[in-house]
């Protein structure tokens, strides 16, 4: 049942799931413009700790480290996407009308 009506957030995602899940068939989100929301910050940490130049803890990035352990998403390609793939998921399964650059 979660495979096809998925998760609210990805926070509701146990550890032990993520290896049966396909975002590219699994909604991740009640509403996709909450992925919206949530993805500006996961970049935003994505950036941060990608391009400084210091060695950082990735537990000082939460969100960026559950998209990583969950999705393997490590790169702004890898976000992106992630991001194109959940909104034509949205638009052809739930009838959604919404742009990749909203």
């Amino acid at each position: 049942m979660r495979q096809f009506y998925g998760y609210r957030n990805p926070s509701e995602i146990k550890p032990a799931d993520a290896s049966a899940l396909d975002f590219r068939f699994t909604p991740m989100y009640s509403d996709p413009r909450l992925m919206f929301d949530e993805v500006a910050q996961v970049a935003s940490e994505l950036i941060t700790y990608n391009t400084s130049p210091e060695t950082l803890d990735i537990n000082g990035f939460p969100l960026y480290k559950r998209y990583n352990e969950l999705f393997g998403i490590s790169t702004e390609q890898h976000l992106d996407a992630y991001v194109r793939t959940q909104t034509a998921l949205y638009n052809r399964k739930f009838g959604y009308e919404i742009s990749f650059d909203e």
